[in-house]
C-alpha cells in the first residue's frame, strides 16, 4: 500500500486503485470513494485491491492482493 487504509469491516472490501511500479515493486493507492455505489472514480483506477474481512485495514507499506486491470494498460 502506498498509503494507509484503516477501515474496519466484516466483509471483504475491494478498492479501486491506481498502481505504480517502482524498483520492481507495485505500490497501490485507492482513488476516490470506496463506496460500492461511487462509480465516478472508475476512469482513474487501473487496479483493484482486496482488503480481507475481519481486518482493520492495511497500513502504508503492507502487502495486499492486487488485480491489474488489463483494459487500463
Amino acid at each position: 500500500m502506498a498509503q494507509d487504509y484503516l477501515k474496519n469491516n466484516g466483509y471483504d472490501r475491494f478498492l479501486r486503485a491506481k498502481a505504480r511500479l517502482e524498483n520492481e515493486t507495485y505500490y497501490v493507492e485507492p482513488v476516490g470513494s470506496d463506496m460500492s455505489s461511487s462509480l465516478g472514480n472508475l476512469p482513474f483506477a487501473d487496479s483493484l485491491v482486496m482488503i480481507p474481512r475481519g481486518k482493520v485495514g492495511k497500513a502504508k507499506g503492507e502487502e495486499v492482493r492486487v488485480w491489474l486491470l488489463s483494459s487500463k494498460s
